[in-house]
């Protein structure tokens, strides 16, 4: 399996095709990736207090990571992830990361540090260019679960980066995050008035959580993302899991 560098990107961007949706683009701009790191380091240290263990894990092929989701709209937990996989591997190894439409909506840069629009068939080139990816399985329902199951991790029950892994032959590379849903407080996931108002076939979600926190109190959480409390924030990386044994 093939996990391809800065040269690889060139390629890719050459040979891709495009998907015509919301004219979804792949990125890694390596360059950008260390501004970025740079820039928010001091945040994730001082702020945050985040910590990154079991970076010595991270596989030297190809390798599909797997984690919990949690922190609403604001991928803080895969922007830690990313900026310690970036510095395990000096750049030179991309890693894109599945978001929602509406992050992108607001942070459309994040594409330049390897962001891409989460569906199937994103995830699909992603992994035929050879490419890295750290997926939320647990999508919306789970990052925006109430505060007092922060502690619960279900991944939404789906599992369908299982088949990914075991038809591409790829190791899973389990992520466990905490803390990232104590930077604000869900009061209630909205999971009845989103079905009913047809929030799936509109905005792709299945939620519509009312949040507590900074700056506006309380509010539709799925409307504006908040401003985050100082929780201490730890990842940990796991043993990759060889599915293909295991289904052997």
């Amino acid at each position: 399996m093939k996990d391809g560098g800065t040269s690889g990107i060139a390629w890719e961007r050459q040979t891709m095709p495009q998907r015509l949706r919301r004219g979804d683009r792949f990125e890694f701009d390596p360059e950008m990736a260390r501004r970025v790191v740079r820039y928010l380091d001091p945040i994730f240290r001082y702020y945050f207090r985040a910590e990154v263990r079991g970076t010595e894990r991270l596989p030297p092929e190809q390798t599909m990571l797997v984690a919990n989701h949690d922190g609403g709209m604001l991928p803080i937990d895969a922007l830690i992830i990313g900026a310690a996989w970036h510095r395990h591997f000096s750049f030179k190894r991309p890693l894109h990361f599945l978001v929602h439409d509406m992050v992108l909506r607001f942070v459309d840069g994040l594409r330049r540090i390897g962001a891409v629009l989460a569906d199937r068939q994103n995830l699909d080139r992603v992994m035929d260019a050879g490419h890295s990816v750290l997926i939320y399985p647990g999508a919306a329902g789970e990052t925006f679960r109430p505060f007092w199951e922060r502690k619960r991790i279900t991944l939404g029950g789906r599992t369908g980066f299982i088949r990914h892994a075991l038809r591409r032959r790829l190791r899973v590379t389990p992520v466990v995050s905490a803390g990232v849903h104590e930077t604000f407080f869900v009061l209630a996931r909205g999971t009845w008035f989103a079905e009913r108002a047809g929030f799936r076939r509109l905005f792709r979600a299945d939620v519509f959580p009312i949040v507590a926190g900074l700056p506006l109190g309380i509010w539709p959480g799925a409307c504006f993302p908040q401003l985050p409390l100082p929780a201490k924030i730890t990842c940990e990386i796991l043993e990759p899991i060889d599915i293909v044994a295991l289904a052997e």
